[in-house]
Parts: C-alpha cells; sequence; structure tokens
C-alpha cells in the first residue's frame, strides 16, 4: 500500500513511474487496474472510471510526493491545484505533470509524468491508460512523445526538495563508451555515481571505486528492468540516455 510524504525528488517520482511501465488493466477496456483500486478502497470497473489521474496520483504517495503533486481522478482538478499555486505553465520540464486538452473534448483530458525532455521541444512522458496509439483510454502504463497540450493544457511543477549533493567524481571524456563487467575507469565512476544517488532502492550499496564488478552489473541489471531496456548488464547507448548520461 503505498504511504505519502512530505517531500520527494523529480528523481524519485519518475523512479517509481518507470517501475510500473507495462502494467495494464484486466481485460483490456475494463479499467480494472491496481491504481483504481488503491484510489477508491476497491475493486472497480467500467467507463465511469478512466485512471490516467489516478496512476500520477498513486506514483506522487508511492514516491514519498503527495504534497507536492494532488490526489485526483479529475484532470481538470489537477491541473486547477498548479494554477492556484503559480506553479502552471507553458514550457515542458523534467518531472513535471502534463496536463493535456484532447481534441474534441473541450477540457483537460489526459495527464502524465514528463520523464525527458527533446531538443525540438517534444517530450516523452510517463501515462497511465494509454496504448501503442497514444490513446486517453488504451488501458496500460507507456511511455509516450508528444508536442502539443492542446488550447488549454499546460504543465504542473511540484515543488520537488533538490537531490542530495553527490561527491564529485572526475569527468570522464566527452562521450560515452559501452560498458560491461570488468571494465574499470572514469566513466565506470560515473555510472556508479548515478545509479547510486539517483537510485538507493536498490543501487545506494554501491561503492564509487570505477571497478565494474558483479554489484555494479546487479544495479545496472535492475536500472535496465525498470526502465524496460534489454537487461543484459552492458552499459551502452540506450541505457546511458535512460540514465540521463549520454553525451
Amino acid at each position: 500500500m503505498p504511504s505519502g510524504g512530505l517531500m520527494s525528488t523529480a528523481v524519485a517520482v519518475l523512479d517509481v513511474a518507470r517501475a510500473e511501465l507495462g502494467t495494464a488493466e484486466s481485460p483490456i477496456g475494463s479499467n480494472r487496474v491496481k491504481y483504481n483500486a488503491w484510489f477508491y478502497g476497491r475493486e472497480v470497473s467500467g467507463d465511469a472510471y478512466p485512471w490516467c489521474a489516478v496512476f500520477v496520483s498513486w506514483v506522487a504517495i508511492t514516491a514519498g510526493a503527495s504534497a507536492l503533486i494532488p490526489r485526483h481522478a479529475y484532470t481538470p482538478a489537477g491541473a486547477d491545484w498548479f494554477r492556484q499555486r503559480g506553479a502552471w505553465g507553458s514550457t515542458p520540464r523534467v518531472g513535471a505533470i502534463v496536463f493535456y486538452e484532447w481534441p474534441g473534448m473541450g477540457r483537460i483530458s489526459h495527464v502524465g509524468i514528463v520523464e525527458t525532455v527533446h531538443p525540438d521541444g517534444s517530450w516523452t512522458a510517463i501515462e497511465g491508460n494509454t496504448d501503442a496509439a497514444g490513446s486517453r483510454t488504451g488501458g496500460q502504463v507507456m511511455r509516450q512523445r508528444r508536442r502539443s497540450v492542446g488550447a488549454r493544457g499546460g504543465f504542473g511543477y511540484p515543488a520537488y526538495a533538490a537531490a542530495a549533493a553527490a561527491t564529485p567524481v572526475p569527468a570522464p571524456a566527452a562521450g560515452r563508451p559501452t560498458l560491461r563487467r570488468g571494465d574499470t575507469g572514469g566513466h565506470v565512476q560515473a555510472l556508479q555515481q548515478r545509479l547510486r544517488t539517483a537510485y538507493p532502492a536498490y543501487a545506494g550499496h554501491l561503492v564509487v571505486d570505477g571497478d565494474f564488478g558483479p554489484a555494479t552489473e546487479a544495479a545496472v541489471r535492475e536500472f535496465q528492468r525498470r526502465s524496460r531496456l534489454d537487461v543484459d548488464g552492458v552499459v551502452g547507448r540506450n541505457t546511458w540516455r535512460a540514465l540521463g548520461l549520454a553525451t
């Protein structure tokens, strides 16, 4: 059962959201999903229970961000919560809550969590109740790359706590090599530091020693699993990018 908290970071919220990728209602089209059962206190199903906002609420309370992201099932209410606090805008930011006005709806009617902002102005969000076609009622937790929120849409900016300061690590040379067990050096240190500080739940024990040993490989595999990457323990382009360390 999720338990709330007062402060959190964008990293913590996104780590929880990534761990839910692939979760789906059963059967598809029913809205019968664990997030709704948590929100309503019982199993529910049917068209009255869309769950994109409930998913965001579940992620928030699980990540200790219940004071920063409102508990809501009605997307316009969630958007209003941010507007009332002066935490609303039109610019995507990592960790922001993105509210979409869906075509033909005439109001905000879908929501997600911004994971990545791309140079072309688009963003990738982790969204509940979507599908491969980008629907707002698709029944799954998935990543979606989008570039428009519609006329009434926008971004809510949670007042995240700053991440704990990390011990400085020598900056590796430009470019990231493919890393695997047995490798050593500055790139391995950068990898270990990122895993240790950003994902303490399963990598907080790592020693930042520049030696890609079994503990580092295990942490990489767990990160890949949670990020829905190929789980091979090898840090290539996709893993660097998911870690936010691509150059």
